[in-house]
């Protein structure tokens, strides 16, 4: 993972592959000086890997906290206490996803928060249809 420094809530500088050279990233608007996305993702609203690295940083860093506090101090509602890993939190919801067949959007983001649930939509694990989410099959 390149180093990634937090300007403030949505600005975030990114090493380059090459070292001592930094893309600035935008998270809320998904936008990266670097010029794959400048002249390739920004017309096909694609994300380059600076984009993506931040998005980690950000599920690996904020995500897990909230995760953490919430099941820390006793076993979690599915009686396993989480080790605190990102895979681990990815496997426990789609096996929740997995056995429940579909489970409500708005439930599901407010249990694990909206950039983990969104990440797993975007990598295609789970989709989401009528306000409800399932998992990809």
């Amino acid at each position: 993972m390149p180093k990634i420094k937090k300007i403030d809530e949505s600005a975030y500088r990114v090493e380059s592959h090459e070292k001592g050279k930094f893309y600035d990233v935008n998270i809320t608007s998904k936008s990266c000086t670097c010029p794959h996305y400048r002249f390739r993702m920004a017309r096909e609203r694609g994300e380059c890997k600076h984009i993506t690295s931040v998005k980690e940083f950000i599920i690996a860093g904020i995500e897990l906290k909230p995760y953490k506090r919430k099941y820390s101090a006793k076993k979690g509602k599915r009686g396993a206490k989480p080790s605190g890993k990102k895979h681990d939190i990815t496997l426990d919801i789609l096996k929740e996803v997995e056995l429940r067949k579909e489970i409500e959007s708005a439930e599901l983001i407010e249990r694990y928060g909206e950039l983990i649930i969104t990440d797993l939509l975007d990598k295609g694990y789970i989709i989401e249809s009528n306000g409800k989410m399932m998992l990809m099959r």
